[in-house]
């Protein structure tokens, strides 16, 4: 049975954020010591992607309408799957 779960996980690299809107965002996601941590490394940009883009150890990377773009070592919503 798949389920979904929504984690903190820490960045290993900044978040632009790109709109002013709520937005979920390929991320690539590891677990080191039991604390979860997201990258970009290797995604692209673009609706051409998005398939692409959820293949391997992925995850989404959530924000919220008043959030805005995250540094390195910020903790941010990131929903994982099965």
């Amino acid at each position: 049975k798949c389920s979904m779960h929504m984690v903190k996980a820490k960045l290993k690299e900044p978040f632009i954020k790109r709109a002013k809107k709520a937005e979920f965002t390929a991320c690539d996601v590891s677990l080191v010591q039991g604390e979860y941590y997201v990258d970009f490394k290797g995604k692209k940009v673009g609706s051409s992607a998005i398939l692409t883009n959820m293949l391997g150890d992925v995850a989404l990377l959530v924000t919220s309408e008043d959030d805005t773009s995250k540094e390195t070592g910020d903790e941010a919503s990131v929903l994982l799957f099965c």
